[in-house]
């Protein structure tokens, strides 16, 4: 078995596939390109293995990003109510379960709106990057990556293209509406896995910053997150309930009628929350209930509390997809656990006795040719006029038990009899040998669970509880949706088995900490029955079990869809031995595919994505909703704080209300008027807002500044001058939205949206960009400051912008060479990474890079308090100058 799971020969029989040997010892990296290394006595150095990620054969719609969503209409743009239609309980009326009562109505309809990309990344360019002789191949992984029709790219949901898995950034339940509505998904997941927090408090839910956790009390910069603390958890449990109530409901309707739901919860609302989950799948499709192990947590009064829970429901418990997960017993000394006190030994001369003492303590003495069998159950439940009288065997009359009936009939246990398998005792059996035994079946208790590995996050679970409930009801490229993303655990675990996911949070450290993990994981590659390998293996084992050959194939498309190659064993039991002409079922091994040694597999092609703006603002028509308190905070903050210009606040003089589409107010501001648009509290900026109050103050002749206050911005919005007028990006402080406070000046701190310093150089027909600073916002103040190399989490380069999508190109993560997953990642891989170019990677400044034919660059800085800044460069061969770009918080 290989230190992940799978095996080389997929299967408990006589031929497997020989291992490689092993590996010569490494020697410390050295600086410049890697040179091709000896192997052992001066033999040729290995050949590097090849590294390539699965094609999913799946389609997905057809998607606006943040650049070429500005030009939908208000159709596409516009959210549609999503209302989760009732549980079909199949019993009377009359007999039907009491409902739960809600203090709002559980059928609540979801506001839809469009899901944006705003990132398109390729983990194998990304690994193709770090390889020198390889870089002039990039372009080829995002040429077709959209695979749309042509001229279908402006045509959002109409068209479908290439599949791309998907990290998404927003409330679950608007994410998952927008899925239903707008991308008709329901009945196309297979799987979903839900860990809502375990508790009811704000720390909780929200961690503010990448690196540091909850305990930091750094105030979060994230408004989606601040603002589904507040609707959700307001009245206590209740509101948690509803909470857990609504994304359940949604969930039904995203799953297949073969789909399963898991939610994990810990002990102290594992009850509450199973009788809402009744509610909304129905009694009837509850799988089970699953009791795990994790860290032990002392109590000086009472009992631990040492476990958590799996509540597993159906779509449809009739139809549910279910595979049957085996416990490795790999030695005999395992085998004979199992078997408990029911083994016994066969000697070669057919005779069986039981074990001594001492070879039960170590198999490896039994006598050679000895085979172990466990005294197998010969009779099964119910009385029968047939098979519940007694049988005579080996000289002796053995009685059929009460209220039971043999498992085959009289001439099929003649049969086993003629086949040696009977076995006496205190009551007749029947011999199932050491070789028949898959493992321990799987039950409801999971005692021997792993801890979360390299863990960035608050609450995180570990990759083997996923895995297994994945293992049990999905297969590969089946689709798996996880609605808190969390480090993005259910993602990594579907990427490493092959299935299609779909991930979403509110919080933007769990969307960095995904990308980060998606990007940089390497798997072993699992065995396709859709490649020439995988296809022959797959019919050597099915010859020697019996089962039919699948037909030959002229090529082969890498598809996990078609299947692995598992490890399998011929399903023996009384009924296959006893009836002859009857064929056996077989035993797969879903956990233990077959592994091409010769291949390495890195994630495939995802996006990052977002419900922006999170409440959808027609551009043609001012709201007419009445102003919230929020929204009246923010203005009489402006009248009281003003302006930071410089290092001094300029007051707004004159502020008053104006009757505009999008202006709402206007004022005098550095001895001129001018305009602001005051977006709504849980409005997040677009950039078609900004455009059409650009043409709203352009009709006042006296106005050369426009002044946007928000709370969050996309980051296609930017400071710039548009003719005369002057936009001007000011963050409004979430203290005004999280509480009351004094609106004073040394309260109240208003924040102008700093710009990223990008320096860019050209030499011969190469570039290089480096981040010379930034400023950021900090939640913690109020206030901008000055970013560090150590605010970096994350930047990226699309190296070749084409003005309507963002394609990571070049990726860094400054500051993270001791991570353990870059480590393994460059461990994994070293053999094909240039030194020069990984060391980069860990840099401000980038490695060199074409000068891009489109003459455009796009760079895009991710800092550890998750905010985020986007520059779009013009590039100009002959020039070599600083260039600065946009810089948003989200």
């Amino acid at each position: 078995m290989t230190t992940d799971g799978s095996h080389d020969g997929a299967k408990r029989l006589k031929k497997r596939t020989p291992r490689p040997s092993k590996r010569p010892s490494k020697p410390r990296p050295s600086k410049g390109p890697n040179k091709p290394r000896a192997g052992r006595g001066g033999k040729p150095p290995r050949k590097p293995k090849e590294v390539k990620s699965y094609k999913q054969n799946a389609k997905r719609t057809n998607l606006p990003t943040d650049q070429t969503g500005r030009t939908m209409d208000s159709k596409d743009a516009a959210p549609v109510p999503y209302r989760p239609p009732k549980h079909n309980n199949k019993l009377p009326k009359d007999l039907s379960p009491p409902r739960l009562c809600w203090e709002q109505d559980p059928e609540d309809s979801t506001s839809a709106g469009p899901l944006y990309i705003h990132e398109k990344l390729h983990p194998a360019a990304f690994a193709e990057s770090l390889q020198r002789t390889h870089v002039s191949k990039l372009d080829s992984f995002f040429g077709p990556y959209d695979g749309l029709p042509k001229g279908a790219e402006f045509e959002w949901y109409r068209h479908r293209g290439h599949w791309q898995n998907r990290i998404i950034k927003g409330e679950s339940r608007r994410v998952m509406a927008s899925l239903l509505a707008k991308e008709s998904m329901a009945g196309k997941v297979q799987m979903i896995f839900f860990d809502p927090p375990y508790g009811i408090n704000f720390r909780h839910i929200l961690q503010a910053n990448i690196n540091k956790d909850v305990d930091s009390g750094e105030i979060p910069n994230d408004l989606e997150a601040l603002q589904t603390f507040r609707d959700t958890y307001k009245n206590g449990i209740h509101s948690y309930l509803d909470n857990i109530r609504g994304i359940a409901s949604h969930s039904r309707d995203l799953l297949s009628d073969e789909g399963s739901f898991f939610l994990q919860i810990g002990s102290a609302n594992v009850n509450r929350v199973g009788v809402v989950l009744d509610e909304v799948f129905g009694a009837e499709n509850r799988m089970g209930m699953i009791s795990f192990a994790k860290t032990g947590i002392s109590s000086d009064s009472g009992l631990s509390d040492v476990t958590d829970h799996l509540l597993w429901y159906a779509k449809c418990a009739e139809k549910a997809k279910y595979h049957q997960l085996y416990e490795p017993t790999p030695t005999r000394k395992d085998l004979l656990d199992l078997m408990s006190s029911y083994s016994m030994v066969e000697l070669q001369d057919g005779t069986a006795r039981t074990l001594t003492p001492e070879e039960k303590q170590n198999p490896d003495v039994l006598p050679y040719g000895a085979k172990l069998f466990q005294r197998a159950v010969l009779v099964s439940q119910g009385y029968s006029k047939t098979r519940s009288k007694d049988y005579a065997w080996d000289g002796k009359i053995w009685k059929c038990p009460k209220d039971r009936q043999w498992s085959v009939s009289y001439d099929g246990l003649d049969r086993l009899a003629e086949l040696n398998r009977l076995v006496g005792g205190r009551s007749l059996r029947w011999k199932q040998y050491e070789h028949e035994i898959p493992g321990r079946k799987r039950n409801n208790i999971w005692t021997k669970t792993a801890a979360a590995k390299d863990k960035h996050y608050v609450v995180e679970t570990a990759e083997s509880i996923i895995e297994r409930c994945m293992l049990m009801t999905t297969d590969p490229g089946d689709l798996v949706f996880d609605p808190t993303c969390g480090s993005g655990t259910t993602a990594y675990v579907a990427e490493k088995w092959g299935r299609r996911w779909i991930t979403s949070d509110m919080g933007l450290v769990a969307v960095n900490l995904a990308r980060q993990r998606i990007i940089t994981g390497v798997f072993p590659w699992h065995l396709l029955i859709d490649s020439e390998k995988g296809h022959k293996l797959e019919n050597e084992l099915r010859k020697q079990t019996g089962q039919d050959p699948l037909p030959h194939k002229n090529s082969y498309g890498d598809v996990p869809s078609e299947g692995f190659v598992y490890e399998r064993m011929v399903h023996v039991s009384t009924k296959f031995l006893a009836y002859p002409d009857l064929k056996a079922p077989i035993d797969y091994m879903v956990d233990r595919p077959g592994a091409d040694r010769s291949r390495l597999r890195v994630s495939s092609p995802f996006t990052v994505e977002s419900l922006s703006p999170y409440r959808y603002v027609d551009p043609n028509s001012r709201s007419s909703d009445v102003p919230t308190a929020t929204h009246q905070n923010v203005v009489l903050a402006l009248r009281e704080v003003g302006i930071p210009v410089g290092n001094s606040n300029v007051s707004l003089d004159d502020l008053e209300e104006y009757p505009g589409t999008m202006i709402t107010h206007t004022a005098t501001f550095n001895g001129r008027k001018a305009c602001i648009l005051v977006a709504n509290d849980d409005c997040t900026v677009p950039p078609v807002m900004v455009d059409h109050a650009v043409e709203e103050a352009a009709k006042m002749p006296s106005v050369k500044d426009l002044l946007v206050v928000a709370f969050a911005y996309e980051p296609s919005v930017v400071n710039e001058r548009r003719g005369r007028i002057n936009i001007h990006k000011i963050m409004a402080p979430l203290d005004l939205w999280v509480g009351n406070i004094e609106n004073s000046k040394n309260d109240v701190a208003f924040v102008r949206v700093g710009e990223p310093d990008i320096k860019m150089s050209i030499k011969d027909d190469k570039m290089t960009v480096e981040v010379m600073g930034y400023d950021t916002f900090d939640p913690a103040s109020g206030n901008t400051k000055a970013g560090t190399k150590d605010d970096v989490y994350c930047w990226m380069i699309d190296t070749d912008y084409d003005g309507r999508s963002f394609f990571a190109r070049r990726v860094h993560f400054p500051g993270a060479s001791q991570d353990n997953q870059l480590k393994t990642f460059y461990k994994k891989l070293e053999h094909h990474i240039d030194q020069d170019l990984w060391d980069s990677t860990f840099l401000l400044k980038s490695a060199p890079f074409k000068v891009p034919k489109s003459g455009r660059i796009a760079v895009k800085i991710i800092t550890s308090t998750h905010s985020e800044m986007t520059a779009v460069i013009n590039v100009s061969p002959k020039a070599s100058r600083p260039r600065t770009g946009a810089a948003t918080n989200p």
